[in-house]
């Protein structure tokens, strides 16, 4: 079991592949989570209510959410992957142990 902190240093500097063909952590973690060929689809509910304090922690107060569905492989702790896009394109990301990455596009 691992726990997660503000700032985690065990995922801070990852890169990810964030496209229209995959979603795949560039640099080695814990996990093995690799999506090919995701789909979005964007959800036309809130976040859930045990969500929204962190999303707005991280500068997301109302962001749309859009559910990642694979071709192959899988993605994320649960059976359905969710991401949320703040304003200005500014991305979170439910991850393992109740934690919430905020993505930055480089």
């Amino acid at each position: 079991m691992q726990a997660l902190s503000d700032n985690d240093p065990s995922l801070m500097g990852k890169r990810l592949t964030f496209s229209r063909t995959r979603l795949a952590w560039n640099q080695p973690t814990a996990t093995h989570d690799s999506c090919i060929n995701p789909r979005f689809t964007r959800l036309g509910t809130p976040a859930p209510a045990d969500l929204r304090p962190q999303l707005r922690k991280l500068g997301l107060p109302r962001p749309t959410a859009f559910a990642i569905h694979c071709q192959s492989g899988s993605w994320g702790p649960s059976g359905t992957a969710v991401v949320f896009r703040g304003a200005g394109g500014t991305l979170a990301l439910p991850w393992y142990d109740g934690g919430v990455l905020k993505l930055a596009r480089q």
